[in-house]
């Protein structure tokens, strides 16, 4: 019995086996001013033949039409011999002040013999940057407090910070 180094896993394509199918995450963030978006979705154990998948998503927090693109019952397809492919979306840069928002895409019904993988819906965030600046505010040291020298090389310092995001 021997090792063969530190890497614990490896993926394994099975040769006439059309392969399972799943998001390469299960979710991602993005700006909102990034446009189109790419989600990808990943086949492994096989890349037999054609296989596709219907593509879906709903509303969260971010809704269709106002934040971005709807995908309802979308077929997207992976040729022979095709590991991976992206499922573009697309994002819109909205009114200010918002906060950051979700919604999830969904992969099902696969073709051909292909499965489901683990990740069949992912979230994605659509991340607000028309934002208001922090503000911070100190209560300790108190303001043009003298701080001894004696105190070593770190000063603690408290206070709060808000933003209009929150801090999801």
């Amino acid at each position: 019995f021997s090792r063969l180094g530190a890497q614990t896993t490896a993926t394994v394509n099975v040769a006439g086996a059309p392969g399972t199918v799943a998001f390469g995450a299960s979710s991602d963030s993005f700006p909102e001013s990034s446009g189109v978006v790419n989600i990808p979705v990943v086949r492994t154990v096989g890349l037999q033949g054609e296989v596709s998948v219907t593509v879906s998503t709903a509303n969260g927090t971010a809704t269709a039409p106002a934040d971005y693109t709807a995908i309802s019952g979308v077929t997207f397809t992976l040729n022979e011999g095709q590991s991976s492919l992206n499922i573009p979306v697309t994002l819109f840069n909205t009114q200010s002040g918002e906060t950051n928002e979700t919604f999830t895409i969904t992969i099902s019904s696969p073709t051909n013999g292909a499965s489901l993988g683990a990740i069949t819906t992912a979230t994605v965030r659509i991340e607000e940057f028309d934002t208001v600046a922090p503000k911070a505010t100190i209560t300790a040291p108190a303001p043009n407090a003298s701080i001894a020298s004696t105190a070593g090389p770190t000063v603690n310092i408290s206070g709060t910070a808000t933003d209009d995001k929150g801090l999801d």
